[in-house]
């Protein structure tokens, strides 16, 4: 179970009070009450490593040590020692008595709860040449008590929104390493449910039904999360036989709560694609697109319809590795090439390019972003360089070419151009495939 809304009671250290004392000794007459030690206070501090309120769920009093007494022989009383709790960045802080509200907004940010009291002064402190044995002290005053209530919002990158059993765990759980619970039924999602994709925090947000912000379903315990995410992913049944309904009627308790959340981008995802016609998907997603420009079709039935990172970074780290084989590595040597490159993209120092991600092991791999293809000055080398390069260009590659077997006996002796057939070949086959060659060195020199 995820706290996310807690009272709490705060109770700072009471001042200790000064002593009354005096010195017995004859050549040392006089007072030597010492002063008393201050109470302890309560702070708060905003962290990274939390984003649960689970540790005020039984423990709903929270009290600071009093401060020492003072003692004789001018010897002061100890300080307490401060209590700091450590919340999740993105709690409000509302101070129940005072009326007062705060946000932790930034990791590290670190505000006073509850003041410990001061510690009062001993005799010693009101002695004077008109009183030489002053019987005056200080109590120490009380620390603050407060009634605190932390409220979370939870603050994401990308906020999971719908109807309920939508497929919003789903999704969660195939992007990222998070083990939401998914069953086909409504209200599966209970609380919240974060995940990491990269450097993004996507957040589950259990599903909404209409009459939400008046406190129907799971209510508006939940729609207060939505507030600190920046981007919206809202998933659309499409299975639903009004897809445009489900659609308002999440937007509408958005606006009932807080007129400001529509104004956060959103993408829609017309969710569980696979079990509908394609017709009927893109019938319904044109549907969408007048609500939202950024509407899209999207299954998570079939296992290889979203791949997870992690499984992304060893298809293309095995199969950059595989390469070796032709050069006499050994498997072992292979593996652990494999192991090095895949700790490089998961730490973030290194990734291939788009092409090499996406058609890496796969049936038409690809392992560059560009290929430099040798060309000869015949129309069967022509050819079958055109045919290479629709390849590539099909799964994404540039291409560039190298004219150098065409000789340089070849070459004009004064536009230093290569054989004009094969400039002419060339740029209509790049037009075809929509791929420019001036990008990867259609030039006038040999290579």
């Amino acid at each position: 179970m995820i706290v996310d809304d807690v009272q709490i009671r705060v109770k700072a250290g009471d001042g200790g009070d000064g002593a009354v004392a005096f010195n017995k000794n004859l050549m040392t007459l006089g007072p030597v009450g010492g002063n008393g030690g201050n109470g302890g206070s309560i702070y708060v501090e905003a962290v990274a490593e939390l984003d649960i309120l689970n540790q005020f769920r039984f423990k709903k009093e929270i009290k600071a040590q009093d401060g020492d007494p003072g003692r004789g022989q001018s010897r002061d009383g100890s300080e307490a020692v401060d209590i700091t709790l450590k919340i999740p960045v993105g709690t409000v802080i509302h101070n129940l008595t005072l009326g007062v509200d705060s946000e932790m907004t930034r990791i590290g940010e670190r505000v006073v709860l509850a003041k410990g009291g001061r510690g009062g002064r001993g005799n010693y402190v009101f002695r004077s040449p008109t009183n030489q044995s002053p019987k005056e002290f200080e109590k120490g005053t009380p620390g603050q008590e407060f009634d605190i209530r932390f409220e979370l919002k939870l603050i994401a990158d990308i906020g999971l929104i719908g109807l309920p059993n939508v497929g919003k765990s789903n999704l969660l759980n195939e992007l990222t390493n998070a083990n939401s619970k998914v069953a086909n039924y409504p209200f599966t999602t209970l609380e919240p449910n974060l995940g990491v994709y990269y450097e993004l925090i996507l957040a589950d947000i259990p599903g909404l039904i209409e009459g939400a912000s008046q406190g129907k379903g799971l209510g508006i315990k939940f729609l207060r999360h939505i507030e600190r995410t920046k981007v919206l992913f809202h998933l659309v049944d499409a299975e639903s036989l009004d897809p445009v309904h489900d659609y308002k009627t999440v937007r509408e308790e958005m606006k009932i709560h807080n007129p400001l959340l529509l104004k956060k981008d959103e993408y829609v995802f017309l969710s569980k694609s696979d079990n509908v016609s394609k017709d009927e998907v893109k019938k319904k997603v044109m549907l969408l697109k007048p609500l939202n420009k950024h509407a899209y079709s999207l299954s998570l039935l079939e296992p290889k319809t979203v791949e997870k990172v992690k499984d992304i970074f060893w298809r293309v780290a095995i199969n950059i590795a595989n390469g070796d084989k032709n050069f006499g590595k050994t498997e072992a040597e292979i593996e652990g090439q494999a192991e090095g490159f895949y700790r490089m993209m998961a730490e973030q120092k290194f990734f291939p390019n788009t092409p090499c991600l996406v058609n890496a092991g796969k049936r038409r791999q690809q392992l560059s972003a560009c290929f430099v293809l040798p060309i000869e000055d015949s129309m069967e080398s022509i050819l079958q360089t055109m045919k290479d390069m629709a390849m590539i260009h099909k799964s994404g590659g540039g291409t560039g070419f190298s004219f150098s077997r065409d000789g340089k006996k070849l070459i004009h002796p004064y536009t230093h151009l290569i054989p004009l057939v094969s400039i002419t070949m060339l740029s209509v086959g790049c037009q075809k495939t929509s791929c420019s060659c001036g990008l990867y060195g259609m030039n006038d020199r040999v290579i």
